[in-house]
């Protein structure tokens, strides 16, 4: 889903289209979607805020549901909550060692998705918080000594 190849009327379309899937179910949101389709398909990132319960969250859900990444029916999705007590690599993914065959291997966190929610994400200590961010500007993580690409698309709201 890349607009740079599409022409203009059609980026438009698949714009439009992904912004009307975005509020089913939803009341009072338009503006919400609006921005984060345009965000979306800029490229960037971006932050809602706004009352608990009025289906931030959901939008989100809702944006991964409607995209097609050619590698499966919907976009990944995952719901990653700030608390004060989470770790870089509860978030990116860390190093298991295998003391069968002696090596390590790279179990992936849930940023390696195409739509994240990082909600109270003010919340996660510095260090978290950092990688995090790390991952939103590079879109890749270095787990160990490995550096490892996100997913494209790469969304955070």
């Amino acid at each position: 889903m890349i607009l740079e190849t599409m022409s203009l009327q059609d980026a438009t379309q698949q714009m439009q289209a992904v912004e009307g899937n975005l509020t089913v179910g939803l009341h009072g949101l338009d503006a919400a979607a609006a921005l984060m389709t345009d965000a979306f398909f800029a490229g960037q990132h971006i932050l809602l805020e706004g009352d608990p319960g009025i289906g931030k969250t959901a939008l989100a859900s809702n944006l991964a549901a409607s995209l097609k990444t050619g590698e499966a029916d919907a976009a990944t999705y995952s719901y990653i909550l700030g608390v004060g007590d989470r770790m870089p690599a509860d978030v990116l993914g860390t190093e298991i060692y295998s003391p069968a065959t002696e090596t390590f291997r790279v179990r992936r966190g849930p940023v390696f998705c195409n739509v994240a929610v990082a909600d109270e994400i003010n919340r996660f200590p510095g260090k978290t918080q950092a990688a995090f961010h790390e991952a939103m500007d590079s879109v890749t993580v270095t787990i160990g000594e490995e550096r490892l690409d996100l997913p494209d698309p790469f969304f955070v709201v």
